[in-house]
This record gives C-alpha cells, sequence and structure tokens, in this order.
C-alpha cells in the first residue's frame, strides 16, 4: 500500500508539472505574437502618402508586389494576428485606393494595399513602443512612380494571391 501511495503522489506531481510547464508554453507563445491593431494613412502631397501599421508586439514583416506587378503592394507580418474583421476591401487615400487584411496560412497576417496610382516604396521602418504610442508602428512611405520604379522598389513579387486573406 505504501508503494501505491508514493506512485500515486509521484504521478500527481508530474501531471501538475506538466500541465504547469504546458500552461507556460502557452503563455509563451501567445505572449510572443503580435496583433495587427489597425491601419491608417496620411496623404501628404498628390504624390505621397504614409502608411502606418499599428502592431502591438515585434513586427516582423516582409513586402512584396503582387505576382504581376500590377500594383498592388503585400505586407507580410510574421507571427502576428489581426484585431478584427478586416478581410473586406476599405477605402484607403492618397496613392492606395483600398486596403484589405487578414489571416494568412503562411505567415500570420497580410495586408494588402491596392493603389490608386503606381507607386514605390521610398522607404520603411518601425517606430518602437514609447511615450508617444505603446505599440510599434510599421511606417511605409510611398511616392508615385512607375511599374519598373514599383518592382525594384520591393525585395520579390508574392507567389499568389489566391487565397490572400484566409478566414
Amino acid at each position: 500500500m505504501v508503494a501505491s501511495a508514493s506512485s500515486s503522489t509521484v504521478r500527481a506531481r508530474f501531471c501538475a508539472a506538466f500541465v504547469a510547464f504546458a500552461a507556460t508554453l502557452v503563455a509563451f507563445s501567445t505572449a510572443a505574437a503580435a496583433t495587427l491593431k489597425s491601419v491608417r494613412f496620411g496623404v501628404t502631397s498628390p504624390s505621397e502618402t504614409r502608411v502606418v501599421l499599428d502592431i502591438d508586439g515585434k513586427a516582423n514583416f516582409v513586402m512584396a508586389a503582387d505576382p504581376e506587378g500590377a500594383g498592388a503592394l503585400i505586407v507580410d507580418l510574421a507571427r502576428t494576428r489581426v484585431d478584427g474583421d478586416g478581410a473586406r476591401a476599405r477605402k484607403a487615400g492618397g496613392l492606395v485606393a483600398q486596403y484589405a487584411y487578414g489571416r494568412s496560412a503562411k505567415t500570420g497576417a497580410r495586408v494588402v494595399l491596392t493603389f490608386a496610382a503606381t507607386a514605390k516604396v521610398a522607404r520603411s521602418f518601425v517606430i518602437p513602443p514609447g511615450d508617444a504610442a505603446p505599440h510599434a508602428r510599421l511606417v511605409i512611405d510611398l511616392v508615385a512612380a512607375d511599374k519598373k520604379a514599383f518592382l525594384a522598389s520591393v525585395p520579390k513579387r508574392a507567389p499568389s494571391l489566391d487565397a490572400v486573406i484566409a478566414t
């Protein structure tokens, strides 16, 4: 009887430790993922538009042109969830006619910016959280340009726009 009591105590302790470990892993993986909170546009001139993605976590991103180079910028955000319903196309501003965002099966979150007029990425950078904003901001400055300049301003073309946003 003594052996079975200590065996069940060991099993109980092991189960408790395993549950605590699993809960720690879940908490860590949830904390490590960022959330795309919003997408904002600032029109600084008829030929310049600033796009700001508000992200409550680390902003790991890759930009690509649409497969045909027809005038859409794709921004993939690694390990990022989306906040709210972004799957439907929304009106934007300036050089961006509309945008949509949602979950991407391959990356985490994907934002698609469809141009009103062809533009290139002049620069992109991340502003870390601070006193002005409690979240990170991915800033993408767009400048009116031709298709060749657009394609040269992004590192690659996306393999497909099929199922761009998987809900």
